[in-house]
């Protein structure tokens, strides 16, 4: 039920983000959660009228809870399934709202380099740069967040070996 849906995947990523303990001591209940939005994710319907705006809510929280707690042995285990899971769904086109803040968070991600989220040799920046780039000028997006994107690939642009540049530009044809 979308109407439940969205509110509780909505409530994951805000603790997700802000409560270290929200998934238990330990993060014992981390890996429930997860299967349960994996899950969600992956409906046959999910991405289909009112379905939709709960399940970008829903990948919304899978990446913020990957982004703060890659430190737990399931997304050591899982990380790069659950990343791809997270970067195979977007871009989000039912929730604008988040839309927006999953692409000005995913500039951010981009620019910082982590290997476990851009891929050990920048496997996932092609496909985070290609949609920063798509992102720019649809609905709900800023001059801040074009601004962001702009910043970030210009960061990539400095400080990324050749290589590195070449596996990006590849990805833009993803």
């Amino acid at each position: 039920e979308p109407s439940l849906r969205q509110p509780a995947a909505y409530g994951l990523s805000v603790a997700a983000a802000g409560l270290p303990v929200a998934f238990g001591q330990g993060g014992q209940y981390l890996e429930q959660a997860l299967q349960h939005l994996c899950t969600a994710v992956q409906l046959p319907n999910a991405r289909q009228g009112a379905q939709e705006s709960a399940t970008d809510n829903v990948v919304a929280a899978i990446g913020q809870i990957c982004l703060h707690h890659g430190a737990h042995p399931v997304l050591q285990k899982d990380g790069d399934q659950l990343w791809n899971l997270y970067l195979g769904y977007l871009p989000m086109r039912g929730d604008q709202e988040e839309a927006a803040k999953v692409m000005m968070q995913l500039a951010q991600i981009a620019r910082s380099g982590d290997p476990n989220v851009v891929g050990h040799g920048v496997g996932r920046l092609g496909r985070m740069v290609a949609l920063l780039a798509a992102s720019v000028g649809e609905p709900g997006t800023t001059d801040t967040m074009h601004q962001e994107i702009a910043v970030s690939i210009g960061h990539l642009q400095a400080t990324l070996p050749p290589e590195g540049l070449q596996a990006i530009w590849g990805g833009l044809d993803a």
